[in-house]
């Protein structure tokens, strides 16, 4: 296996614990795989940096019913590694 598809492979890992946290409704999970200085857009456009405020901004958000209730599904998701140890992903 190539060092790219390593490295893709590990942040679709950490896009699985994302989506993990999202259905068991835990934050520090979904944010665990975000580092300190991660940047962070919803869709919504809500922005947070690091992984302490995204958790924190994830509290709030899944304390929220007509968020919560509602059912979601990936419909598209675009990983670019754009450099060592960084990667955009858009989903």
């Amino acid at each position: 296996m190539s060092a790219e598809a390593d490295d893709r492979g590990a942040v679709e890992a950490v896009i699985e614990t994302w989506n993990e946290g999202w259905r068991t409704r835990n934050p520090d999970l979904a944010a665990q795989g975000y580092s300190a200085r991660a940047d962070w857009i919803n869709a919504l456009g809500m922005r947070e940096l690091g992984q302490e405020a995204i958790a924190k901004r994830l509290r709030e958000v899944f304390g929220l019913p007509f968020v919560m209730d509602a059912k979601s599904r990936v419909v598209s998701q675009d990983i670019r590694l754009v450099a060592p140890s960084v990667a955009v992903v858009i989903t």
